[in-house]
């Protein structure tokens, strides 16, 4: 077992360049979305980030550039060398205002593919999108203000992307996997009453969305400032994995990651810890060549702004972990013995974007 950091890529020198997702369609085929900061003329714009796996390496790809001031790319799914959807948004950042960005591979070239649009001032946003067959692929994310967004889910049929209706109401999907023709999303939903951010999974029945009852990783007395999401979910054979992380720093409640299992009937958490300790942001699930699951994210170091990777994978004996590095990883996907992340890591003051491949 080996790991090898790939060559930093960025959309210009910057501040900022990260990765947020990957997706593999074999060993050597694959492709990461992300962004970067960009300067235009007196001011900072962010654009589009493209990159491709060939099996040793990445290569950006240029990607359609939105006349606007500001897109990212933050979900991508890849079928296959010749297939893969990107999604995201685009507007402007500073005021939250701005539509959903879907962009498609067409096995040459990458092209924006129109979507529903919406009031500017609701800030619509895509984050995952998962491909069943090439006339049916998902699409989830928030429509709303910052702090008082909805679940926002799309379908496309073959010709054209509409809003799916998901009866969730306030919170944000993260997260969405498909399996055969079983369709999953994770995120997190807002209590009405109390205001706080509870855990959220759907899945599609063929007709309807229909949300499950999940546990949190963190209740506390004041239940207006918790908060639980679930940035990843996995299915497989025997139901499903999810995970993410709660907490509130502002109330001394520290960062803890949480690991669920579907058993075919109901959720419930995971013990112990994979990481064993606080701190901890879980971003990513997928599973190995074995159906063994692995788990992406980062660890907040004593001083309070450093982080380093996580990478742990659950055995017949228990968690393992991988070695880490200075960074997060905010994705990871599989093919076989092949493992590959994409996140970010700090270099000499900048944020650069990182990919990490492991061998097993």
């Amino acid at each position: 077992m080996s790991r090898d950091p790939t060559p930093n890529i960025g959309v210009a020198p910057s501040d900022l360049n990260q990765l947020n997702a990957v997706s593999l369609s074999s060993p050597s085929s694959g492709w990461s979305a992300g962004g970067g900061e960009v300067f235009l003329d007196d001011r900072v714009g962010f654009r589009p980030l493209l990159a491709r796996w060939n099996g040793s390496g990445w290569t950006r790809v240029p990607s359609p550039q939105p006349p606007v001031r500001d897109a990212v790319l933050l979900g991508v799914d890849s079928a296959s060398a010749d297939d893969a959807w990107a999604v995201g948004a685009e507007g402007n950042f500073t005021d939250s205002s701005g539509q959903a960005l879907i962009e498609r591979w067409n096995g040459s070239r990458w092209l924006t593919v129109p979507s529903p649009t919406f009031p500017v001032d609701e800030g619509a946003q895509l984050r995952a999108v998962a491909e069943v067959a090439p006339d049916d692929v998902w699409s989830g994310g928030a429509l709303g203000a910052a702090g008082s967004t909805s679940t926002l889910v799309e379908h496309w049929n073959g010709d054209s992307w509409t809003r799916v209706p998901d009866r969730v109401g306030p919170g944000v999907v993260f997260s969405m996997a498909a399996e055969g023709n079983d369709v999953w999303a994770s995120g997190y939903r807002f209590d009405r009453v109390t205001g706080a951010a509870h855990t959220l999974i759907e899945r599609w029945n063929g007709h309807v969305w229909r949300a499950f009852r999940t546990p949190d990783v963190v209740s506390s007395d004041d239940p207006g400032e918790d908060f639980n999401v679930l940035t990843s979910i996995v299915p497989d054979r025997a139901g499903a994995w999810a995970v993410g992380f709660g907490g509130n720093p502002d109330l001394g409640v520290a960062y803890t990651p949480s690991v669920l299992r579907f058993d075919g009937r109901r959720w419930r958490a995971v013990t112990p810890s994979p990481t064993g300790s606080r701190d901890a942001f879980f971003w990513s699930a997928a599973l190995d060549g074995q159906g063994r699951l692995l788990i992406a994210g980062s660890r907040v170091l004593p001083d309070g702004t450093s982080t380093r990777t996580v990478l742990v994978r659950r055995t017949p004996r228990g968690w393992s972990s991988f070695p880490s590095m200075p960074g997060e990883v905010r994705s990871v996907d599989t093919a076989r013995d092949a493992v590959i992340g994409v996140g970010w890591t700090a270099q000499s003051g900048f944020t650069s974007t990182l990919g990490v491949h492991v061998r097993c």
